[in-house]
């Protein structure tokens, strides 16, 4: 009897011991959660540039809108051209210099209309998965840090970037990229913005798809013109090697000639499968490219 009763006692103790682990485990990723959150909304803070004397001024007389140009319009009467909107000359929000100061590897930040995404972009040479696990900081956190890899230079010249980041289930991070798989969303949310010191650039949304999880920038030599433009093609007929479904927006121009960021996430909480967003620069500094006007 007595010995049966030191092996109950044994087990509860090791239970006990195993639900403190989990307990503890629990606070430490909550505690992430919460750091990640925090240091981001400081970052922010510290390097937005104030826009209160501008909001502040008198608005400027608008001007009347003109009739569109019936050239510009397409077989449904819809403009074939990108907004005028989209080119006005914006001032950088970001103030790069405070940026470098806090982690010189922070060279470039994104903002995604109707979504949290609005962070720095870190790149760490020699170390393509630091910040997979490390924040912009530096600091070693699980939800890490959107970045990009060495193979993709910084001036964004690359046929191809891709941006990494994690779906966090506390909606930080690239958890909205998701919010593109709805149809509805991606027609009425068509493009995001690029900062860096020197420019300001804004790409066009024309995909959002599941994708397996192969290395795209690996598996296809995208700096081939010919297979640059194979990939295009292939993802626009729904036949790309890795293609598991999304939106296309079909009218869109893109060629080898284009310049290409993807914007990659995981699907769950693990798995073969990823969800890609991807947009084609429409804009650099205030200048078109890369747009047919017909």
């Amino acid at each position: 009897m007595n010995k049966k009763k030191n092996i109950w006692g044994t087990i509860m103790v090791l239970a006990l011991i195993a639900l403190i682990l989990v307990l503890a485990y629990l606070a430490w990723y909550l505690f992430q959660d919460y750091m990640g959150i925090r240091h981001q909304q400081e970052l922010q803070e510290q390097v937005t540039i104030s826009q209160t004397e501008e909001e502040t001024q008198e608005p400027e007389e608008q001007e009347e809108e003109e009739e569109p140009d019936p050239d510009s319009l397409g077989k449904e009467g819809e403009s074939t051209e990108v907004p005028d909107s989209v080119f006005v000359d914006m001032e950088n929000p970001i103030d790069f210099n405070a940026l470098e100061e806090i982690n010189p590897d922070l060279y470039a930040w994104i903002q995604l209309d109707n979504t949290n995404i609005n962070y720095p972009i870190a790149q760490r040479e020699g170390d393509d998965g630091f910040y997979l696990h490390h924040d912009m900081y530096g600091d070693a956190v699980f939800a890490g840090c959107l970045y990009t890899e060495g193979c993709n230079s910084k001036d964004w010249t690359d046929p191809m970037t891709i941006v990494y980041g994690h779906n966090m289930r506390n909606q930080t991070m690239f958890y909205d990229l998701h919010k593109f798989n709805d149809p509805q969303f991606f027609e009425d949310n068509r493009y995001f913005y690029i900062y860096t010191k020197d420019c300001i650039r804004v790409y066009e949304i024309y995909a959002a798809f599941f994708y397996d999880d192969r290395r795209t920038l690996e598996y296809f030599d995208l700096d081939d013109r010919e297979q640059f433009q194979s990939y295009i093609d292939d993802l626009k007929n729904g036949t790309l090697d890795g293609y598991q479904g999304g939106t296309i927006r079909q009218e869109t121009q893109v060629d080898a000639d284009s310049r290409i960021v993807t914007l990659q996430t995981c699907v769950g909480s693990g798995g073969e499968s990823r969800f890609l967003v991807q947009g084609v620069l429409v804009s650099e500094g205030g200048k078109v490219v890369n747009v047919e006007n017909e």
